[in-house]
C-alpha cells in the first residue's frame, strides 16, 4: 500500500458518496438480492492536492451486433474505468473551447498552426480550404463557425499533473487473471504465437493475449476488448480520443490506483510491461490502497448493476447510461435526443467548430496521422487486435 495510492481511493469513493442522485445506484431488488457494480475515477495530482475529474460505474458491453444501428447514438462499452476516460475527454474539451476556467490544461502553442500532422484533404472544406483560419478576434469560444475552419491552436496537459485512474477492481483482463485461474497452472503465449484472440474468461491459462468482452460464454459476442488491452494500448496512445488529440498534445495515465489485496505485481507486470515486444515510453505504475469505504463492491452474493452511472465531478454534471442510451431511453431505436453525452455523436457535437469538420466520424477518426500510427504499432505489438463492427455516420 502506498499513502497516495489511499488517498486516491479515499478521494474517488467520496466524491461518489457526495453524489445526489436519484438512480443509478445498486441497491436492493424486490427477491431481496443486493446489487454490485464496479467503481473508477481518475484524479488530478498536483503535488500534494489531489482533483477527482471524473467518477463512474459500470460493468456492461454491448453486443458487437447494435453497431449496425447504433449511427453513433450509443455508447458501446460500459466498464467502469473506459467510461472514467470518456468523461475526462469530454470534459477537456470544454476546456479548450473556454465553456470553463482551465484547470487541467494550458496552451501549448503560441500561433495559430497545428503541432498535429492532420489529413486535410478529408475535411469537408477539401485541402484548398483546410488551410484557411478563421481572423476573428473575439473571445476564444466565440472564435469558430461551423462553416469556418477552426484555430488549431494546441493546448496540453500542466507539467506539475499526474493522473492517477482509480478502479475497485483489476482491470478485466490480462492484469487480473490470477484471480480467475484461481490458483490453477497458467502459461504465457509466446508473443510470436499470439495470432487468435480469446474471449474473456475462456482458456484463463494463457497469459498475455487480448481479450474480448463480455466474460460469459452465453452472453452476445461484443468484440470489445478488456480494458487491461485497452489501458495497455494507451501507454503507447496517450488517453485521448480522436477528437480531443486535435486540439490537445497527448495525455498519458501515470498511475493505476488498485486493492492491494486483488493486485497481483506479476500480472500487472505481464500485462503493462512485459507481453509487449517494445516498451512504452510511458508505462504504467501501480498504486495500491488497503481499505475501501465503497459500499457495492463485487460480491458472489450480490448481482451486478445493470445501469452505468457517469460523473464529471469537476463540473458537477452527470446521467446514467442503460444499455448504451440515456437510462429511459429507447435502445432498440437510438435517437439524439436518447444518445449519452458520451456517445460519438454527442462528443463531436459537443466540439464542432472547434476541430475541422470531416465527411464521417471514420474520417475524423483517421485524422490524426501520428495517433493513428501509434495505435497500429501498438496492436502489432500486441499480437492481435480484433475489429468491431463499424459505427460510422455523416458529419
Amino acid at each position: 500500500m502506498t499513502d497516495l495510492g489511499q488517498r486516491v481511493a479515499d478521494a474517488v469513493v467520496t466524491a461518489f458518496g457526495k453524489l445526489n442522485v436519484k438512480s443509478g445506484r445498486p441497491t436492493i431488488r424486490l427477491n431481496g438480492v443486493s446489487e454490485w457494480t464496479v467503481l473508477a475515477g481518475l484524479v488530478a495530482i498536483d503535488g500534494d492536492e489531489l482533483t477527482v475529474v471524473s467518477v463512474a460505474t459500470g460493468v456492461k458491453a454491448l453486443p458487437d451486433e447494435v453497431r449496425s444501428f447504433s449511427n453513433g447514438y450509443m455508447v458501446h462499452d460500459m466498464h467502469a474505468e473506459i467510461l472514467c476516460l470518456r468523461l475526462f475527454n469530454r470534459y477537456l474539451m470544454e476546456e479548450v473551447k473556454g465553456d470553463c476556467h482551465r484547470l487541467l490544461l494550458e496552451s501549448a502553442t503560441t500561433n495559430t498552426e497545428s503541432v498535429t500532422p492532420m489529413d486535410r484533404s478529408e475535411t469537408r472544406e477539401g485541402p484548398e480550404e483546410a488551410g484557411k483560419s478563421d481572423t476573428n478576434d473575439g473571445p476564444e469560444h466565440s472564435k469558430f463557425s461551423k462553416n469556418s475552419e477552426p484555430r488549431s491552436e494546441k493546448y496540453r496537459l500542466k507539467p506539475s499533473l499526474k493522473l492517477a485512474l482509480y478502479i475497485s477492481e483489476p482491470p478485466c483482463g490480462d492484469a487480473s487473471m490470477s484471480h480467475v485461474a484461481n490458483g490453477q497452472t497458467a502459461w504465457e503465449e509466446p508473443a510470436q504465437k499470439r495470432q487468435k484472440v480469446i474471449r474473456g474468461r475462456a482458456n484463463f491459462g494463457h497469459l498475455g493475449i487480448v481479450r474480448t468482452k463480455p466474460g460469459r460464454a452465453d452472453s452476445k459476442l461484443s468484440l470489445s476488448k478488456l480494458c487491461s488491452d485497452k489501458l495497455c494500448l494507451k501507454q503507447y496512445t496517450g488517453i485521448l480520443n480522436c477528437i480531443t488529440s486535435l486540439r490537445i498534445e497527448p495525455i498519458f495515465l501515470d498511475f493505476l490506483v488498485l486493492d492491494e489485496t486483488k493486485h497481483v505485481a506479476a500480472d500487472f507486470r505481464r500485462c503493462f510491461h512485459e507481453r509487449m515486444l517494445q516498451k512504452p515510453e510511458r508505462p504504467l505504475q501501480a498504486l495500491t490502497y488497503r481499505h475501501s469505504n465503497f459500499p457495492f463492491l463485487k460480491d458472489p452474493e450480490r448481482t451486478p448493476l445493470p445501469v452505468s452511472l457517469a460523473y464529471i465531478a469537476i463540473s458537477n454534471t452527470s446521467h446514467v447510461i442503460n444499455n448504451g442510451v440515456k437510462n429511459g431511453a429507447n435502445a432498440k431505436k437510438p435517437r439524439a435526443n436518447g444518445a449519452s453525452p458520451l456517445s460519438r455523436r454527442s462528443l463531436w457535437q459537443q466540439a464542432e467548430g472547434h476541430v475541422p469538420t470531416f465527411a464521417s466520424y471514420n474520417k475524423l477518426k483517421q485524422a490524426n496521422k501520428e495517433r493513428q500510427n501509434l495505435k497500429l504499432k501498438a496492436r502489432k505489438l500486441l499480437g492481435s487486435w480484433p475489429q468491431t463492427g463499424e459505427d460510422d455516420f455523416c458529419l
